[in-house]
């Protein structure tokens, strides 16, 4: 659930796990990770940053919900696509 919270939160639990590799913080730090980059990368689409914002937050509080049941849960769509990519990052 820390890397949810905050890009220093997601480092803090990637340092975390380093030393003591843990499945579910894997998937979610992929997953944590795959929706900080969407968020920053949206902000160059300004003619529908709002709803596209909103989408994501959605995705986030869907993810932070499944984290906090201890169960993984890919994000709806996309979620498939941060695990291929940054599945091998933690």
């Amino acid at each position: 659930m820390l890397a949810h919270l905050t890009p220093i939160g997601w480092i803090v639990a990637l340092l975390m796990n380093s030393s003591k590799k843990d499945q579910l913080t894997s998937f979610y730090l992929a997953q944590s990770l795959g929706l900080y980059i969407c968020f920053f990368l949206t902000r160059f689409i300004p003619e529908y940053y709002i709803i596209v914002w909103g989408f994501f937050f959605i995705f986030w509080v869907y993810s932070f919900v499944g984290a906090s049941k201890n169960e993984e849960s890919l994000i709806p769509f996309i979620g498939v696509y941060f695990q291929k990519w940054f599945g091998k990052i933690s």
